[in-house]
């Protein structure tokens, strides 16, 4: 169910009319009242007399938050006044925020080294 049944039906339109594909994401609304988002995809088929309209909803409920939250992170971590260092096991990337650079006087990537 969604909550602006008029915005689906105009996407709707503009894509028969304008035989467009485009993704897009859109937030919609459990059976229990709580939102989810959907990662919309369609595609435009022709049928014998009429085209038609192939989509699939994909749950990002869970990837939406994770981003999120790490916007939250990076910006929290960017706006502290002490000094943070990251590393990453697999990548092996350290990622540093600039009050670390400053407090430890490296620039760049020299405190990988």
């Amino acid at each position: 169910m969604t909550l602006d049944v008029a915005r689906g039906e105009r996407r709707i339109a503009d894509l028969v009319r304008d035989k467009q594909i485009a993704d897009f994401e859109t937030i919609h609304v459990r059976r229990d009242g709580t939102p989810v988002t959907l990662q919309i995809q369609r595609l435009l088929r022709g049928l014998p007399g009429a085209p038609a309209i192939l989509s699939s909803a994909r749950d990002i409920t869970h990837q939406k938050e994770s981003e999120d939250e790490r916007k939250r992170l990076v910006a929290a971590i960017e706006q502290s006044a002490e000094g943070v260092l990251i590393t990453d096991r697999r990548r092996g990337d350290p990622v540093r925020e600039p009050a670390f650079e400053w407090t430890h006087r490296y620039p760049g990537d020299e405190s990988s080294a």
